[in-house]
């Protein structure tokens, strides 16, 4: 005879089960944070350095340069304050990788095409 569960979580055929993350070791977790940490400081400064280059070349056609540059500058650490909250939400370690490090190496890449 076995004994009857004690939580919700116990039960068989529990629905919220399926939603668990699964177990990791300490190390696996503290490495995880270490990198998202990591992206989203280092990824998150250049993502935000491709678009204010990006944003203050688009908009040097309609608005005078120095302005164009100020506002997306200022624009640069909202834009750092979005990326850094990002960061931690994403569930998932390969979009973080994929979004903070491709894009904005493409976006350097663009930006010193020579011509």
């Amino acid at each position: 005879m076995t004994a009857p569960p004690t939580t919700m979580t116990d039960r068989p055929g529990d629905a919220r089960a399926a939603f668990r993350l699964p177990q990791r070791s300490p190390a696996r977790r503290w490495l995880a944070i270490g990198q998202r940490l990591a992206l989203a400081v280092v990824g998150g400064y250049f993502l935000s350095a491709a678009g204010v280059t990006w944003g203050a070349l688009l908009l040097s056609g309609v608005m005078p340069r120095s302005e164009a540059v100020v506002l997306m500058a200022m624009l640069g650490f909202v834009l750092y304050l979005v990326v850094l909250i990002w960061a931690f939400a994403e569930q998932r370690l390969l979009r973080l990788w994929l979004v903070l490090g491709l894009i904005p190496t493409i976006g350097h890449l663009l930006t010193h095409l020579p011509g």
